[in-house]
């Protein structure tokens, strides 16, 4: 077996490893007691989006094809033990269409910092739950009349969990992007990767 080979599958078993703390924490953080809405799932949704781009091809195939799906086994998972609700369709959607909408945008500005990207991304992340859940909280539950006063009132309600969930975005984007680079993008050259 040759170095280069050796290195590759250490390379993306060190990956694996993190990417399991990740999913992890997300478990982990949804199950303790916490601030409503101060969550890293936002962040790890995004985070998800970046694993088919930084892959190797021929590892961790099925790992590739599932990324997507990190933050709603996180969801289900956690769900299992904290009871399922109505609404939760609306949170697994914004959660996995997001993260492949972050795929596309990683895809694109592949050049840049996957720190600062992630950290825009995971902002972007929970206003986008923020819209998507609390429609289906206005739509599916019986809180809200169903007129505009209704759905206006939704979110003026809702806003002080979109700030929990933006300063979540912010600290765990941080903590997970940057040491994700750190980890594994230190050794690539300075004009491929941006940290500051």
């Amino acid at each position: 077996m040759n170095e280069t080979f050796k290195n590759k599958i250490l390379n993306n078993n060190k990956r694996l490893i993190y990417i399991i703390f990740v999913i992890f924490l997300g478990i982990f953080y949804r199950l303790i007691p916490h601030f409503p809405n101060f969550s890293p799932l936002y962040s790890i949704s995004v985070f998800s989006s970046i694993l088919p781009i930084e892959l190797d091809n021929k590892f961790n195939k099925l790992l590739k094809y599932i990324s997507f799906l990190i933050p709603l086994i996180i969801l289900f998972i956690t769900d299992l033990i904290l009871g399922f609700y109505k609404g939760m369709i609306f949170n697994y959607l914004a959660f996995l269409s997001y993260s492949i909408f972050s795929y596309f945008i990683f895809n694109k500005y592949s050049k840049l910092s996957k720190t600062i990207l992630g950290v825009v991304l995971s902002v972007g992340s929970s206003i986008y739950f923020f819209i998507i859940s609390n429609f289906g909280v206005w739509l599916l539950t019986d809180m809200y009349s169903k007129d505009l006063t209704g759905f206006i009132l939704c979110y003026i309600n809702a806003l002080p969990f979109l700030n929990n969930s933006i300063i979540s975005s912010i600290i765990f984007s941080i903590l997970i992007f940057y040491t994700y680079e750190l980890l594994f993008l230190k050794g690539k050259d300075v004009k491929d990767v941006e940290l500051n």
